[in-house]
């Protein structure tokens, strides 16, 4: 009992922590399923042969009607890498159930400490330099944050570059935050509640990264799921759209300082028009280049999109100056419609709708804000980031039953 007790433990710690240190490129995806395995053969057969038969047919439609074939192999593995990832997340779903909230939120907590332990001493220069060698051991041949580094005393209220830790880059740290923040909003108590507030304080003065207020809008989605009361309903909306419109405020002063240009309300039109933000921007990354992308490939082929990983019949569809897949398919909305088209996604969402640990309604809701920072649709990273966020409203909501009928 203590043995699957430390194991729990340890599988949960290392998928909060994961969020920030961002280990999946290095061969973990093995780790994930040798681990996760155990969790699959408890789930019921029928349903796990359905759901990998039903991705597999997506596989077999996009070869047969995507705009163009690419290169095999690099179809093939795109698609391997997103089947390992639907396994994960089938795995992960399974693995809620041995969950309670009280312990899990203990992690989470702990994880929050320690991350903002490195921050504070690297932010401060109490390190001496440590934090930075045992990063770059960590994500070896990283490209260089230093001319990013750079600009970022412009943009954060304290003047001084922003701390990124052991992250591969900044905005794992701010998606760690908004996690840990969520985590402790649902289900911590009011101590960590305030611990949180502090700490977020500090991390809004030293990074200034619209993406922390992504925190409070998940919060406005939560509160909307879970009262009953239609006038909290309407104040959960009020709230989620007050969020959002800082969280915009945040990005067009952004802009305003980086571009050194007054802009209006309708700033993200004027940002694409003028070309003020390059292709190589968080900006044009997560919003410009993949959502026109997006739409040029649905026009030429609505149903089943551009195929795996078809990055040649990609680049014909994209209007980035410089095209790198990176810069294209980092939004995961956007990138999951642009390889597999609307036939796809439907089918994705046939597929994993069995093992959903929470409505499909907050599913969906949840995948959708979530698409700004968690990377690729197709990546093992995207699905355990759905799966943290919707693992958190779950446990609230299976503590509240609880309490309910205790």
């Amino acid at each position: 009992m203590m043995n699957k007790k430390y194991m729990l433990t340890f599988l949960s710690f290392f998928l909060i922590i994961n969020l920030y240190l961002d280990l999946t490129l290095y061969g973990i995806e093995s780790f994930f399923l040798i681990v996760f395995v155990f969790f699959i053969i408890k789930a019921n057969t029928i349903r796990v042969v359905f759901s990998l038969f039903l991705i597999i047919l997506l596989y077999l439609l996009t070869l047969l009607f995507s705009g163009k074939l690419g290169s095999m192999n690099s179809e093939f593995l795109s698609f391997s890498q997103f089947f390992i990832a639907i396994l994960v997340f089938i795995s992960l779903c399974e693995y809620s159930d041995y969950l309670d909230k009280y312990t899990f939120n203990k992690l989470v907590f702990f994880a929050l400490l320690f991350v903002s332990t490195i921050s504070v001493l690297q932010y401060y220069h109490l390190d001496g330099g440590v934090i930075s060698e045992i990063r770059s051991t960590i994500h070896p041949g990283v490209y260089d944050l230093s001319e990013e580094l750079k600009r970022d005393e412009s943009i954060t209220l304290s003047g001084i570059t922003r701390p990124v830790g052991l992250a591969k880059e900044s905005s794992y740290l701010s998606i760690f935050i908004v996690f840990c923040g969520y985590s402790i909003l649902a289900l911590g108590s009011r101590l960590q509640k305030i611990v949180f507030l502090i700490l977020l304080s500090f991390f809004f003065y030293t990074n200034t990264s619209p993406m922390l207020g992504i925190v409070f809008v998940i919060w406005g989605t939560h509160l909307y799921f879970s009262v009953k009361n239609n006038n909290l309903k309407l104040l959960a909306v009020l709230w989620f759209f007050l969020m959002v419109f800082i969280a915009m405020l945040v990005l067009k002063n952004r802009i305003e300082v980086v571009t050194h240009q007054s802009l209006g309300w309708d700033f993200l039109f004027e940002v694409y028009k003028k070309g003020l933000i390059t292709t190589e921007s968080s900006l044009g990354i997560r919003l410009f280049n993949p959502f026109i992308t997006m739409v040029n490939v649905l026009k030429d082929n609505f149903l089943f999109g551009a195929g795996f990983s078809n990055i040649p019949f990609i680049k014909l569809h994209s209007e980035a100056l410089v095209f790198t897949p990176k810069n294209i398919l980092s939004n995961a909305l956007a990138s999951g419609f642009i390889y597999v088209g609307s036939v796809g996604i439907l089918l994705i969402i046939l597929a994993v709708k069995p093992f959903l640990i929470t409505k499909l309604s907050v599913f969906v809701s949840y995948s959708i804000v979530l698409s700004f920072c968690g990377g690729g649709f197709f990546t093992i990273r995207y699905w355990s980031l759905l799966f943290l966020f919707m693992l958190i409203y779950s446990l609230s909501q299976r503590s509240r039953k609880n309490e309910i009928f205790s």
